[in-house]
């Protein structure tokens, strides 16, 4: 009998902690689309969406994750475009800032980012802009390395 009730516990341990690493996943749900036309035609750009209006049309390979507690959101995506065809939204920042706004990256940020974490710490290279998310009142940081096609870009909005 103490055998089964050791078994029960150790099955009824493993169901916990499955479920309590679950639940850590939907603190910080996250969405890829392929193109910015997927995500538009999902419902995922536009006032009280995630992603935000000054998002390139040519985006593609679009990974966005959001914590639902604090509402920071994370984003990495690819275009073809440079910082400056984002929109009015969006303003450049000078190096020192953009070496100031690079946040320190939490689970939350696509695994490319934080992996890349150091080269743009260190990179006298960035190209850097705030854009102001005019839909939901956010502001953003845009970050990518000059030449790149791949782009960063967070907000730590709080309600």
């Amino acid at each position: 009998m103490s055998r089964a009730v050791g078994i029960v516990s150790t099955c009824a341990v493993l169901v916990l902690a499955a479920l309590v690493y679950t639940c850590r996943d939907l603190e910080t749900p996250a969405s890829v689309f392929g193109t910015y036309e997927e995500a538009r035609r999902t419902g995922a750009i536009g006032p009280g969406k995630w992603l935000p209006s000054w998002l390139p049309v040519n985006a593609t390979e679009i990974h966005e994750s959001h914590s639902i507690d604090t509402n920071q959101v994370w984003l990495e995506f690819k275009s073809a475009g440079s910082l400056t065809s984002f929109g009015q939204e969006c303003l450049p920042i000078d190096h020192r800032s953009a070496q100031a706004a690079l946040p320190n990256l939490t689970s939350g940020f696509p695994r490319s980012m934080r992996s890349n974490e150091e080269q743009l710490r260190n990179s006298t290279e960035l190209e850097v802009v705030r854009c102001e998310d005019v839909d939901v009142k956010r502001e953003w940081i845009v970050i990518r390395r000059s030449g790149s096609d791949l782009f960063y870009a967070w907000t730590s909005h709080q309600p």
